[in-house]
């Protein structure tokens, strides 16, 4: 066999980039010589330490974050720490003493519910305790930390439905959480990946809050809503106090809070009076409507199968876990969700390795007191942008004020 191809090297490096704009960048080659002489290849040196390369190659490099440091199972970027315990859960510490522990245990019930309503067995049996577990560096800095935790299941195989129960046949389940630290992040990303092989349960990631929560406060469209620990019944439903969110959700006290950043739509819950926060990985279940439904009187539609819904195979769900102190908008949390499920396009040049690299170009920017730009659309040669309030204004307070500034080609 012979490869034709050169090898190719994947590197990791801190580049200052305008809001929606662009930069350019070029790789150096760094060798024993040229760190000896000192000369351009300082930036590439300075990016390994965690220092942000300059997109227009002048002068040396900005400062940058601290590096990402790896020990044993810690990972640390001087804002975050993330520690990988026994049993596979997270303890998240951060420099002003924020620190919890059995962050991320993986809570796996049944579900005899349908596409409408959730509803537990009769007798239900709730796997949150691995009976294996290992942790495997992938990544060790200083730029991205990558660790993925491994645990091993055994679930329950389906339900039975007339018996009110899970059913005694056990399924081993692998569940990896990929757990990624980058440079100058204050929250920790996580990814869950397993092959679904079981029927009728619902899966659900855990997280115990730095202070019991009163409320919730979960990004919709355009919209940040406040909920309480309880929800409204009607029409036959038992009120389930399980809530959506697009973008984040936030929950704590005055010791601290958490917000879970989201790429997707899903739905959480407060559970334990207020002390953990459950978000929803994934729901297998088998009938568009039950007949015969625990938490509902009458059937929400026909009672027909939906084996798809059994969402069988390969699941990953991605999110990220930021803890703060104080309000979630005065924290900036939604910032932070903007820039978490937003990630930085890159694309190849096309131009000659010796011509100059051109200048960084500034995109749109909205700002202003209260403010975060969530939309821009391209419509007839022109731009449209959109903007939510970072927080609820007081009743007697006016609309936030919103400035715009075009830059660059739009």
């Amino acid at each position: 066999m012979r490869i034709e191809a050169a090898p190719r090297l994947t590197v990791a490096a801190l580049v200052e980039v305008p809001a929606l704009g662009l930069a350019a960048v070029r790789p150096v080659a760094l060798g024993p010589a040229t760190r000896a002489n000192g000369g351009a290849p300082e930036q590439a040196e300075a990016s390994a330490r965690g220092a942000a390369p300059r997109p227009d190659g002048a002068g040396p490099p900005s400062a940058g974050p601290a590096p990402v440091t790896v020990v044993d199972r810690a990972v640390d970027n001087g804002l975050l720490r993330v520690e990988v315990a026994e049993d596979g859960t997270l303890r998240l510490s951060t420099p002003d003493g924020l620190s919890v522990d059995g962050v991320a245990r993986i809570v796996d019930g049944g579900d005899v519910g349908d596409s409408y309503n959730y509803a537990p067995p009769a007798a239900d049996e709730l796997v949150d305790k691995p009976r294996a577990v290992r942790t495997v560096v992938v990544h060790d800095g200083p730029v991205v930390a990558v660790l993925d935790v491994v645990r091993e299941y055994r679930w329950p195989v389906g339900a039975d439905v007339d018996a009110g129960s899970r059913r005694v046949d056990r399924e081993p389940v692998t569940v990896t959480t990929r757990v990624e630290v980058r440079a100058g992040e204050p929250f920790v990303r996580l990814r869950l990946s397993f092959d679904n092989r079981c029927d009728d349960h619902r899966v659900r990631l855990h997280l115990p809050l730095p202070a019991p929560a009163r409320s919730s406060y979960a990004e919709g469209q355009f919209a940040v809503v406040e909920r309480g620990l309880t929800a409204e019944g009607g029409g036959g439903e038992v009120p389930l106090p399980t809530f959506p969110a697009s973008g984040f959700v936030a929950a704590g006290g005055a010791e601290g809070s958490f917000a879970v950043l989201l790429t997707q739509p899903t739905e959480y819950e407060l559970t334990d009076a207020g002390r953990e926060l459950a978000i929803t990985v994934l729901r297998a279940i088998g009938m568009l409507s039950r007949n015969r439904h625990a938490l509902r009187d009458e059937p929400a539609g026909p009672q027909l199968p939906t084996p798809l819904a059994q969402c069988r195979g390969e699941r990953s769900v991605e999110l990220a876990v930021l803890p703060f102190r104080g309000d979630w908008d005065a924290a900036g949390v939604l910032g932070a969700a903007e820039a978490y499920r937003h990630e930085l396009l890159v694309f190849p040049g096309s131009g000659e390795p010796s011509a100059g690299l051109p200048a960084p170009v500034t995109g749109l920017t909205v700002d202003g007191d209260g403010v975060a730009l969530t939309s821009v659309r391209d419509r007839d040669a022109g731009s449209s942008c959109g903007w939510s309030p970072r927080g609820t204004p007081a009743p007697s307070s006016g609309p936030a004020a919103a400035y715009a500034a075009p830059g660059g080609p739009t």
